[in-house]
């Protein structure tokens, strides 16, 4: 007989997480469990405000799904079948989808890897730490404290009022490479370039989603003159990636939480190639558990971001480990 289940995580975290659009101090996901007598699997839900997502939606969501039958599903074609016939938030679908998958690994003593189809590779990625908002000032302590000198790469939040002066900074401090996260900060392509114009020097390898995902034109304008890549984040949820993106952008930021399940967000990464376009596997503020999912597909993609557990001070999972911006994993739970 299959059980499942689902209850809230709260995460505190190391520091006040600042991005353009929002501020918290504590995060709060949900895990999904599924099983049987005999193995057990758990997914992690990672809300996002942005797309209509909480906690308290998601867990409706969820009991609707029992009341419709979800926990007689015991095959993970039946769960694709079933989450394809009804309404459900993205990141409810990816803890649902994980932790089915991990539940049939564990049964049929296989890794995520082999689930997938995927060549096995040595399970390390190398990560860039992403700096929230934060005035300028406070930077170069932020930086030493947390010593975020053993990253190769950082990423940078930004606001339009700060956006010069913080990636100045940022870069004084040695970083090899730089990403830089608008998250939809700016209006128009015009200030986009005229920042860009006065940050050309530096070593930014991309910049993330600088406009509303709302101005279509306005992006397929910015591309033709951009100096850097400009990188779909917020445009990006579970949809076809189309020829359509690639008149907007270089390339997209592939999440889990808002792919909706390891098998669409693959899906996604090779539609964008087949396109020509950057690829990115990038994350929420999530645990290891979530994280742990999207190590296997970030073999060959342009760029990672999968730091979101390292700023959780209670993570409760372990799966995962940081050395040297390296994220090293030993199995998939």
């Amino acid at each position: 007989m299959m059980y499942y289940k689902i209850e809230e995580l709260l995460l505190n975290l190391k520091y006040t997480w600042k991005i353009a659009r929002n501020t918290s101090d504590f995060k709060r996901n949900l895990i999904v469990t599924i099983g049987d007598n005999f193995h057990v699997g758990k997914g992690e839900a990672a809300p996002n405000t942005r797309y209509g997502e909480t906690p308290e939606e998601l867990v409706k969501n969820f009991n609707s799904l029992i009341d419709n039958g979800l926990d007689k599903v015991a095959h993970f074609n039946d769960l694709q079948h079933f989450l394809a016939s009804h309404q459900i938030f993205n990141s409810l679908r990816f803890a649902l989808e994980q932790a089915f998958i991990n539940y049939w690994c564990k049964k049929e003593g296989i890794n995520l890897h082999q689930f997938l189809g995927l060549e096995p590779d040595n399970g390390i990625v190398q990560t860039v730490f992403s700096l929230p908002i934060m005035p300028v000032n406070e930077i170069g302590s932020f930086f030493i404290r947390h010593q975020l000198n053993r990253f190769k790469g950082i990423k940078i939040k930004i606001n339009k009022e700060n956006a010069k002066e913080t990636v100045f900074e940022v870069a004084k401090l040695g970083a090899e490479y730089l990403y830089v996260d608008g998250n939809e900060t700016w209006q128009n392509p015009d200030d986009v370039l005229a920042w860009q114009r006065e940050v050309k020097n530096l070593p930014i390898s991309m910049l993330e989603q600088p406009m509303p995902s709302s101005i279509i034109n306005e992006y397929k304008a910015l591309k033709k003159e951009s100096i850097f890549p400009i990188i779909a984040d917020e445009s990006v949820t579970n949809q076809e990636i189309t020829t359509e993106f690639h008149s907007q952008f270089h390339g997209i930021n592939m999440k889990l939480m808002k792919a909706g399940g390891i098998l669409k967000g693959l899906e996604m990464l090779k539609q964008a190639k087949s396109l020509n376009m950057l690829t990115m596997v990038g994350c929420m503020v999530e645990t290891s558990l979530g994280i742990s999912a999207a190590l296997p597909l970030c073999k060959n993609v342009n760029f990672v971001d999968l730091d979101g557990f390292l700023i959780i001070e209670n993570e409760p999972f372990n799966l995962l480990k940081e050395k040297n911006g390296i994220i090293s994993t030993t199995e998939f739970i």
